[in-house]
């Protein structure tokens, strides 16, 4: 197989998702709000999510974001708002092919072929940013490219926080031991990730707003966590994001005699291990921060299996993943989520010019991102009716078991109501 034709199976697998999954996830709502707003007050040095300055994260994921919303003059469109997202997470799939001649090819398609490649590949969230600077570092070490290891760095870093430069630092001190890098990539390494990282840090201290913010990221991250997780988290969690590809070695399983590279196994196992270490001693454990896991992982497995590729594999491959994305359209499409996403659309043009708009229910995120305009919470419908004004409207998108039915004026000027939700649209001063 060739490199083109992994990149058209990542395609297949990662567009339809990214065009028609509704963004729901609290992580890639903050990224697509803030880059809009990032793009429509021309502001891209301060952040800024419902109102109020947002530092908690590092800037690359906005940044990225905000370019394939100001690229594509689609301000709301999710599929804008991940486009350059889908284009880094190639990026790394072609870093992950460079690993090696002979074993690339193999890694990356047991990489793109797992639940966490497939569900996080085309989200406009942080963790892929940082896995594709990681991989380019890797890559670095191999070519000893130190002012390449320093652009990873410095973009690992500045897309999720300190594990993009902790884990690289770590895996170079090991690796040294088994292959001594030369002083210019050890400089070129760390002195743009020095001028890089620092100048965004000395931003932020002399900012309150903006150092106060990252104190408490770190403190949620490395003190004090609501994900906090026990040890042994990720030895259960690496195997659900790696299926199905970590089902490999029990149809495949064969041994290998003498032919894995003793460097690359090296490089390998330190990666895979220094990950796996770095991440289970942080407080913070989600599934997603697993993402970082996979690749070497994958690697680990393709040297000790040795998989030849074919054009018949190509062919099978090519046949899962049309599979895969067709039953994710029709899943998605068939979807709550998918039907809010519509509502709301269809409520844009009537809430546009609302004077305030309230909203009750769902996260006020996706009221935010959808009807493309801040929002003010409420948790009560007939509060908030009352509470609007002439020119105010309110939207509801709740469970129908929550729902207590407000006064008959004013009447709902749009509705989708079904079993479960309540979906409608309330504006004062309305004649339609």
């Amino acid at each position: 197989m060739r490199a083109w034709q992994v990149y058209v199976l990542a395609l297949i697998l990662w567009i339809p998702s990214a065009s028609i999954r509704p963004p729901t996830r609290q992580q890639e709502l903050r990224v697509l709000v803030t880059a809009r707003n990032m793009v429509e007050s021309g502001s891209i040095l301060r952040p800024e999510f419902q109102n109020q300055p947002r530092f908690r994260k590092p800037p690359m994921a906005y940044w990225v974001s905000a370019a394939g919303l100001a690229i594509s003059g689609q301000h709301h469109s999710a599929l804008a708002g991940r486009l350059f997202f889908i284009l880094f997470a190639c990026g790394a799939l072609w870093c992950l092919m460079h690993l090696s001649q002979s074993d690339g090819i193999a890694t990356a398609l047991l990489a793109l072929f797992t639940l966490g490649f497939w569900r996080f590949g085309p989200q406009a969230e942080t963790d892929f940013l940082q896995l594709a600077g990681i991989l380019l570092v890797v890559v670095a070490w191999q070519r000893q490219a130190g002012l390449v290891a320093g652009i990873g760095i410095s973009f690992a870093c500045l897309s999720k926080g300190p594990a993009g430069f902790i884990i690289p630092m770590v895996l170079f001190l090991l690796l040294a031991r088994i292959y001594r890098p030369k002083l210019s990539f050890l400089l070129g390494a760390l002195l743009l990730p020095a001028v890089l990282i620092g100048s965004w840090a000395a931003y932020l201290y002399f900012d309150p707003v903006a150092f106060s913010a990252l104190r408490q990221d770190l403190t949620d991250t490395f003190v004090e966590s609501a994900h906090a997780n026990p040890w042994y988290y990720y030895f259960y969690t690496l195997p659900l994001v790696m299926l199905p590809s970590f089902l490999v070695p029990i149809f495949c399983y064969k041994q290998v005699s003498g032919k894995i590279a003793s460097l690359e196994s090296r490089t390998a196992w330190t990666w895979l291990a220094v990950t796996f270490l770095l991440l289970s001693l942080t407080v913070s454990k989600q599934r997603h921060y697993a993402l970082l896991l996979i690749p070497p992982t994958a690697w680990v497995m393709v040297l000790h299996l040795q998989p030849t590729l074919t054009r018949r594999h190509f062919h099978l491959l090519l046949l899962l993943a049309g599979f895969i994305s067709a039953g994710e359209w029709i899943g998605i499409r068939a979807s709550d989520d998918y039907r809010t996403m519509r509502f709301l659309q269809a409520a844009q043009p009537h809430t546009r010019e609302a004077g305030l708009l309230h909203v009750v229910g769902v996260n006020s995120a996706i009221f935010d991102f959808h009807l493309g305009r801040h929002v003010h919470n409420i948790d009560d419908p007939r509060l908030a009716l009352r509470r609007a004004g002439e020119t105010d409207a309110v939207v509801v998108v709740m469970k129908r078991h929550q729902w207590q039915e407000p006064p008959a004026d004013p009447a709902p000027l749009l509705e989708d109501d079904d079993d479960t939700w309540i979906r409608r649209l309330y504006k004062r001063g309305s004649s339609d």
